[in-house]
């Protein structure tokens, strides 16, 4: 309900004077970031969301629960196809995730999440009864190129430069 005010009154602001900014502060988790930057694009506008909530996410290398799931939202209206969305959290998984998971009985990869002592956690049961740490993005071998490709296209809607799937877009 408070990112749904927040991202309405940024809308308003915008519509009124070119440009909203809202700070939302003593919240916490508030899901899919894509849910409050789509509200903007409906209204022709770019969207911008970030938000944190807990400590679910170790810093690299660590072993303890440090950080929160940083969630990363952007909207922007499209052509003939609708919406560019951007919405991810930098790290290996979602807690949600882990919940399915252990709800379905299944595991996990190596590389999602470890215990206190830095062990992978393949069990979702374990990683709730030890309260082990969801890696950040980018923290194995064969996970690390996420986070460059992230920055990359980042940058580049940032300069207004061509990418590879603009003419997707238009």
């Amino acid at each position: 309900m408070t990112s749904h005010n927040a991202m309405s009154t940024a809308i308003a602001m915008a519509a009124e004077n070119g440009t909203g900014w809202v700070t939302v502060c003593n919240s916490n988790h508030c899901g899919a970031g894509a849910y409050y930057v789509l509200m903007a694009a409906k209204q022709d506008m770019i969207g911008i969301f970030y938000s944190t909530g807990g400590t679910t996410v170790t810093g690299p290398g660590g072993v303890e629960r440090l950080i929160g799931n940083n969630v990363m939202a952007f909207a922007a209206p499209g052509k003939s196809h609708g919406p560019f969305v951007f919405d991810m959290a930098p790290t290996m998984v979602i807690a949600n995730k882990l919940h399915a998971l252990q709800w379905e009985g299944k595991s996990m990869p190596d590389g999602w999440a470890v215990d206190s002592e830095g062990r992978f956690i393949n069990d979702p049961k374990a990683y709730f009864e030890q309260k082990g740490a969801i890696l950040p993005l980018g923290s194995t071998a064969t996970h690390g190129i996420h986070k460059q490709e992230v920055v990359e296209n980042l940058q580049m809607m940032s300069l207004e430069l061509k990418l590879p799937m603009d003419d997707i877009w238009e």
